[in-house]
């Protein structure tokens, strides 16, 4: 899901589009239902072993050196974030921390690299937030467990209409999360890197562990900058304002209960990467549920994040091509008609 422009929700005075990045703090931008902005992986599977966290938005795939390329500058501190300092870096990473230690014993370089350019900490929070419950409504269940999700008034009232075309198609929108601290989504980026990395690494030669560092292939892998681009606009844009929602599209049985997941919206979301996307969510058998949720969330003015299929933000206005958006940019060719058999 480079700062990224969110596309935000009808209101009086819309917020500027901004930027949120994968853990849900400003950089990436959905996209999909009327408008654009997206995240990583191909067809459904995050690279090379994929992510456990959930990311909430993400970046533009911005190139990025691969592994053993040289690694961008440390630069993004923003009043929201900055850099953990390795003296510090059990206390700012928590549980994660143990995943940074295996990675400095498997890979020193990249150890090195993840602490110098990608791992961060939140220094301070958005005040004055207001936000709503999001309510179960016609064609809309809460998230599982009772943790409810909060989001702008705004950003409900575009669910509730997508909400209606859900019930139309005898389905239901689950809605997983919505608003999301700095503190959480930085914790969310800081983990989501460190499992790609790993994973990146354990695939590698013995001999390429030792010499090459993979935080910039595991970046890249994630498609977008992470707090890196987190500007002034956190609390404008994307999920750190309220703005966008992490869902699931469920079926329902006869007598409207829960039924089965069509698509994923939880940490194992499908995601998808720039050379897979197209042969993926535009084939037409393996991409039609993506489209089926992308179609129901358009009717509340949604857009959907390239390279994630189940996160989606609110866009005052639609073009109804379906295009979806990742930072300022779309992995759609412009002008795309929606295919007649959909």
């Amino acid at each position: 899901m480079a700062p990224l422009a969110w596309l935000l929700a009808c209101s009086s005075n819309p917020p500027p589009v901004g930027q949120n990045g994968p853990t849900g703090g400003p950089t990436a931008v959905p996209s999909g239902a009327a408008s654009s902005e997206a995240s990583p992986n191909a067809s459904a599977s995050a690279a090379a072993g994929g992510s456990s966290a959930q990311l909430a938005a993400s970046g533009a795939p911005s190139a990025q050196p691969a592994a053993g390329g040289s690694e961008p500058s440390a630069g993004g501190n923003s009043s929201f974030v900055a850099h953990i300092e390795e003296a510090k870096a059990a206390q700012d990473l928590g549980p994660a921390h143990a995943k940074l230690l295996q990675i400095a014993k498997l890979s020193p370089k990249t150890h090195k690299s993840l602490l110098k350019s990608f791992l961060w900490k939140g220094v301070s929070e958005c005040k004055d937030t207001k936000l709503v419950d999001v309510q179960p409504a016609p064609g809309i269940l809460g998230a599982p467990g009772g943790k409810g999700a909060k989001v702008r008034s705004e950003v409900y009232d575009h669910l509730k209409a997508a909400g209606a075309l859900a019930k139309q198609r005898g389905l239901s929108i689950e809605v997983l999360s919505g608003h999301m601290t700095i503190k959480d989504a930085v914790n969310e980026w800081n983990e989501a890197i460190l499992d790609k990395a790993l994973a990146l690494i354990k695939l590698a030669p013995p001999a390429d562990q030792k010499e090459k560092s993979f935080a910039g292939e595991a970046r890249k892998a994630l498609g977008t900058e992470g707090p890196k681009t987190w500007g002034e606009s956190a609390c404008d844009v994307g999920r750190t304002a309220g703005w966008s929602v992490k869902v699931q599209l469920v079926t329902l049985d006869a007598s409207g209960a829960r039924g089965s997941v069509l698509v994923k919206g939880g940490p194992d979301s499908d995601k998808f990467t720039p050379d897979a996307f197209e042969s993926t969510y535009w084939d037409k058998k393996k991409g039609k549920n993506y489209r089926t949720l992308t179609e129901i969330m358009s009717a509340g003015s949604f857009v959907r994040q390239c390279s994630d299929a189940a996160l989606f933000m609110t866009s005052p206005k639609t073009d109804g091509s379906w295009r979806c958006k990742e930072d300022t940019e779309s992995w759609d060719p412009p002008n795309r008609p929606i295919p007649a058999w959909q």
